[in-house]
């Protein structure tokens, strides 16, 4: 339940102690409300100073039951796999919580925690780890009717709030404690900003005008709450939901007030169950329906099988797929949610970049920070954020929750988990260690034991891994005289040259072999030097050694007395030997060094390496993934070949300066296979050749930048160069597809192509139908936004020599397939480019299929062009033709299914240097173009309309005409010169 309240002023880094009241002054709901949260927060604290403590290290969070009226995980009997929980208190990170009733309750049938479970066989028993979730939540008159006095004619007025706690469960492969998979509250930032709500004229309505809609601010508490959050391996399902009445307007369904169904509001049906299970659930078998609150945009109670108690108002809600970007459904005061770019200030505008949703809602601009890939934040159903808004201090364009930099944390729930238990796979308990005993059973003040005090044992001979001081006491008692007593040892073949030997008159002065361990550590420490150690000199395997440089000869010593004085005095490096080392690596220091068989003592070595050492003599380390492609060239040997590579290399601002081929070739295959997501790559002026297929896929950035079309040439001559990313940019670039029937393909949600060219030439005798030069594609869920400027491409078929009669046939050229829009959903802007080719409309058709010469003769179908394509602007480009595919369906001039185009296609101020053009969108806007007439007809259109003006053709034969096919009597033509337009209604 919600409470509707003003605001909520608590906050506890401002360390107040108290609320006092002011005489003549009014006493406002939040000052009682803060006054609340302050006695239960320093409740709270000095409970978790004397009960809870802090995090452990493993992320355990102390806490624990009491040995009296605590709640307790047993078995009855004992040892059996028949578990239940003995109902009683419980304190977790300083809240006090209490389990109510006094019989023994099942884990799977706690009346304060009904989860709905699917079947009786849902609740395995087995393999399962138990812990605690304490949390706080509201409850209202609407619940608990009591809240209301019949002496005050059922007035509602304050609302309590209830310490929830429930014994949950989930599989031994989950940490509860861990709060990565378990956290206690969500972490993601929200910013709350009050936008100035206008109304834009119609784009197409030159007349229509913008009219500002003014709106008053109004004082009211914002409410944005998590509704639900699900995961999977691949996507994240996030459900918000948000209001302006603090989501506090709720009814039950059965006393329904008059209007409340009304209105452009979306209604929460719930129950009493569904209000206790907010937070994480990682029990299986849930019946998913009964879990949540049902939300819909109707006020129409939902079927059975779905909570139908009460019912309360929001505002608005959405549930989206954060990684796929994919708007489930979703309102905001009447009006549905809809995909749009960020710029878009309409209401009811979603936008999903970069981990951070961006929503219009009618007076307020969400936005929320849901993170991406390694940055993805954490949610919890029933995370709440609240905004006051008050109209004397607000206005609009004012942040109201966050600031300028970033968003404001969740105000709450807040969880508080504690280990319980473990369930074996043979349901019975897991014996846990002495701690996790210690602090389930704790007792009061005036009665501690021995036995409840931790213990850490320094000491495990004495103490034998004694877990508290009971233990230890115990442990302590077992100690015999015979522990403390000391027989002198039998030294062996070692005797007459052991200590031993050498402090015996002191040790044993009346020779029985037996003293106390105090008489043998006085002697040792007072009596025991380098003439009482004995010392053998060994006979060295190797050669040269220490002892032999030092003229030491194998022999027993009477002490070591004289080996230290030799050390002390006459070691030196020229005395320590060294082997030289056989190293697997080529080449190394001990290589780049030039080390050799005289270097045989420490004092060659380190003269050289001390004295001659730098970086040319450091080899580098290509085995390192993280290297970058620059270094792996074969030309970096050493650390100065690094060096002197990483000196001509200029930044620019690239993510990588590419200089070779070899470079170029390794980066793009690094980048295609490995895990990163961004490239940028800076290519110097020069000739880079590709022999190789490249694939790129599964990436959000990739941009390529030359110094120059004229000056940066790429030469590929593989088949396929693809690339699958979020952005694609290529600038000031040069495409030489060597390959007659290679082809580039670019998918991708926005691409940007400018000051590039792009060449391919290939015999007719190849193949007779490769694919177009350049593919562009949209992504499998969205729309691709080109942006095409300023490029060149050239793409044409030859003819070889040949004999045709006996004489001699010169080669010929003629155009080829240069560019090719894949579908109906690639859409944006070809400005200033000329193509010497031709441009192609795939309409998600492979390959090229139209109807027959003289465009359709008949339409057997209704309606031509189908919704849902975007928009496409063909401004100044030069462009040899322009075809459109139509499907197999759709030969020999029949048109029997209808053709999946752009929903408006603009040509204007474009040059057409060829007839038999065919062009098809659901809106043909075609303006100020010229046109080169000849014997054919300059084309035909599909459209639902279409608009013909300014346009211009150069034909002598005045045979130039336009042939449409329109699904509607509206059709333009005007103010063309020589241009004839022949509509063909439907």
């Amino acid at each position: 339940m919600k409470t509707q309240i003003s605001r909520d002023s608590f906050l506890p880094e401002q360390g107040y102690s108290g609320v006092y009241l002011q005489q003549g002054r009014m006493i406002l709901d939040a000052d009682w409300n803060e006054l609340t949260d302050i006695q239960k927060a320093q409740l709270a604290n000095a409970l978790r100073d004397a009960i809870s403590g802090t995090t452990g290290a493993a992320g355990d969070i102390a806490g624990g039951s009491p040995r009296a009226g605590g709640l307790k995980i047993a078995a009855n009997p004992a040892g059996s796999a028949n578990i239940f929980i003995q109902p009683g208190a419980l304190y977790v990170e300083g809240v006090a919580a209490r389990l109510p009733g006094t019989d023994p309750l099942a884990v799977n049938a706690q009346p304060e925690y009904p989860i709905p479970l699917q079947s009786s066989s849902s609740y395995t028993g087995m393999s399962l780890y138990l812990y605690a979730d304490v949390w706080e939540r509201n409850v209202t008159a609407l619940e608990q009717s009591n809240l209301m006095d019949a002496a005050m004619h059922g007035a509602d007025t304050a609302t309590r709030s209830q310490t929830m706690l429930q014994a949950k469960w989930c599989a031994t492969s989950i940490k509860p404690m861990d709060p990565a998979q378990n956290p206690a509250m969500g972490n993601a930032p929200l910013k709350l900003k009050l936008r100035l709500i206008d109304s834009s004229g119609d784009a197409c309505d030159p007349c229509a005008s913008q009219v500002q809609v003014e709106e008053r601010i109004g004082n009211y508490l914002f409410r944005v709450e998590v509704h639900d959050y699900q995961v999977t391996a691949s996507e994240r399902t996030l459900t918000l939901k948000w209001s302006r009445d603090n989501g506090s307007e709720a009814c039950a369904v059965a006393q329904m007030p008059d209007g409340f169904d009304e209105g452009d509001w979306v209604w929460e049906y719930f129950d009493d169950d569904t209000e206790k299970l907010l937070g994480n659930h990682f029990a299986s078998g849930v019946d998913t329906n009964k879990l949540r609150g049902r939300i819909q945009g109707n006020c129409t109670t939902p079927g059975a099988g779905y909570p139908s108690t009460y019912v309360r108002q929001w505002d608005g809600y959405i549930k989206i797929k954060l990684d796929s970007y994919v708007i489930v459904e979703g309102k905001d005061r009447g009006v549905d949610l809809y995909k749009g770019t960020v710029d878009d200030e309409a209401h009811g505008r979603v936008d999903l970049a970069g981990g951070v949703l961006k929503i219009n809602l009618k007076l307020m601009e969400l936005e929320l920070t849901a993170g991406s890939g390694g940055t993805k934040r954490a949610f919890v159903p029933g995370d709440y954020w609240l905004a006051p808004v008050r109209e004397a201090e607000d206005e609009s364009g004012d942040i109201v929750l966050g600031d300028e930099t970033a968003g404001a944390a969740p105000r709450g729930i807040w969880h508080h988990y504690l280990f319980l238990g473990e369930l074996a796979a043979d349901g019975k308990l897991v014996a846990q260690d002495d701690a996790y005993a210690r602090r389930m059973n704790f007792p009061p003040l005036t009665d501690i034991h021995a036995a409840d005090i931790a213990f850490i044992d320094h000491c495990a001979g004495l103490y034998a891994g004694a877990n508290n001081v009971q233990q230890a006491l115990d442990n302590l008692c077992a100690i015999g005289a015979e522990d403390i007593a000391y027989l002198l040892p039998n030294c062996g073949a070692n005797e007459g040259k052991s200590i031993k030997d050498r402090l015996k008159s002191s040790l044993d002065p009346d020779g029985n072999g037996k003293l106390t361990v105090q008489v043998a550590l006085d002697k040792l420490l007072c009596e025991l030097n380098a003439t009482s150690l004995p010392y053998t000199v060994p006979a060295c395997s190797a050669t040269p050694s220490i002892g032999s440089l030092l003229g030491l000869a194998a022999s027993t010593s009477s002490n070591v007395a004289p080996m230290l004085d030799k050390l002390l005095c006459e070691l030196n490096a020229a005395k320590l030997p060294y082997i030289l080392p056989s190293c697997a690596d080529n080449p190394n220091v001990f290589t780049l060094l030039g080390l050799g068989s005289a270097d045989n003592n420490v004092a060659a070595v380190l003269g050289k390496l001390l004295c001659g050492f730098n970086a040319g003599d450091m080899p580098l380390d290509k085995s390192d993934a993280e290297l970058c492609s620059d270094l792996q060239v074969s030309e970096a040997v050493t650390v100065q070949d690094a060096l002197k590579i990483l000196c001509n290399k200029s930044g620019g601002g690239c993510a990588v300066t590419v200089s070779s081929s070899e470079q170029l070739e390794l980066l793009l295959g690094e980048f295609a296979a490995g895990d990163a997501t961004d490239l940028w790559l800076c290519l110097k002026a020069g000739t880079y050749p590709i022999t190789k297929d490249i694939a790129i896929a599964g990436k959000r950035s990739l941009r390529i930048s030359g110094q120059g079309r004229e000056s940066t040439s790429i030469v590929f001559g593989g088949t396929t160069l693809s690339v699958d990313a979020d952005e694609i940019i290529i600038e000031n670039v040069s495409f030489d597809i060597s390959n007659g029937n290679g082809q580039m393909t670019l998918t991708a949600a926005s691409s940007q192509v400018s000051n590039c060219r792009f060449t391919r030439q290939r015999s007719i005798s190849v193949v007779e139908t490769p694919p177009a030069m350049i593919g562009i594609g949209s992504p499998s869920k969205g729309a691709a936004r080109i942006q095409w400027r300023n490029n060149i491409l050239y793409a044409m078929l030859y003819s070889r020599f040949g004999m045709i009669r006996g004489e001699v046939t010169r080669p010929t050229s003629s155009p080829d397939y240069a560019l090719r829009l894949e579908n109906s959903l690639v859409g944006g802007i070809l400005e200033g480019n000329q193509i010497d080719g031709y441009l192609l409309f795939g309409n998600g058709i492979e390959g090229f299929a139209t109807p027959a010469a003289g465009g359709i003769k008949q339409v057997r179908i209704a309606g031509l062009v189908a919704t849902g394509g975007e928009d496409l602007h063909l401004l100044s480009n030069r462009i040899t033709a322009i075809k459109a595919n139509l499907g197999t369906a759709n030969a020999d001039g029949y048109l029997d299914e209808q053709v999946q185009a752009n929903t408006r296609l603009v040509l204007s101020n474009n040059r057409i240097e060829r007839t038999e053009n065919a062009i098809s969108a659901k809106n043909i806007v075609v303006s100020g173009n010229y046109w080169a007439g000849g014997t054919s007809d300059l084309g035909y259109c599909i459209a639902d309309r279409a608009s013909f003006t300014g346009n211009i053709v150069e034909d002598d034969a005045n045979k130039s005409k336009f042939t449409c096919t329109l699904a509607e009597t509206q059709l333009i033509a005007s103010g063309n010169i020589l241009l004839q337009v022949f509509p063909m209604l439907v």
